[in-house]
């Protein structure tokens, strides 16, 4: 399962998003928009820990993986969703890819998907930064 949901946030609201680093609060005004897309697609993720959201800034990018963890160290996490925070000019690579081939520079557009599908993040130059968002499955929650 994943879908692409085009122009989420504002290029403002990405760029206020992008000026932190590091993990958030579910709670925190800025993901109001992205939430309330997430719930109307995902109506059945959970958002109580270990579910979390952060702001990363990688340079050298993610190997292929699938959010489970390839030893299922998040093993909890059923549901993954990202935002492309950074304007394409801002940096070069960074290209996120799934197994099958398909490839997001999803800058503004929320992208999610079941976390257990494989995909990786090539190594980039420049400025890049993503909004992840790693939520329980519902089975999970009452554990």
């Amino acid at each position: 399962m994943r879908c692409l949901i085009p122009n989420v946030l504002t290029a403002a609201q990405c760029a206020t998003l992008a000026a932190t680093t590091g993990y958030l609060a579910w709670q925190d005004d800025r993901l109001l928009p992205v939430l309330s897309r997430l719930s109307s697609c995902l109506p059945n993720a959970g958002y109580d820990p270990p579910s979390y959201v952060r702001v990363e800034q990688r340079v050298e990018g993610h190997g292929w993986h699938c959010d489970k963890g390839n030893n299922g160290h998040m093993d909890w996490c059923g549901y993954t969703a990202s935002i492309l925070l950074s304007p394409p000019e801002d940096f070069s690579g960074g290209v996120f890819k799934f197994e099958d081939g398909q490839e997001h520079n999803h800058y503004r557009d929320l992208l999610y998907y079941s976390s257990d599908e494989r995909h990786m993040v090539q190594p980039h130059r420049g400025n890049r930064k993503v909004l992840l968002m790693f939520m329980n499955e519902p089975t999970k929650n009452a554990e």
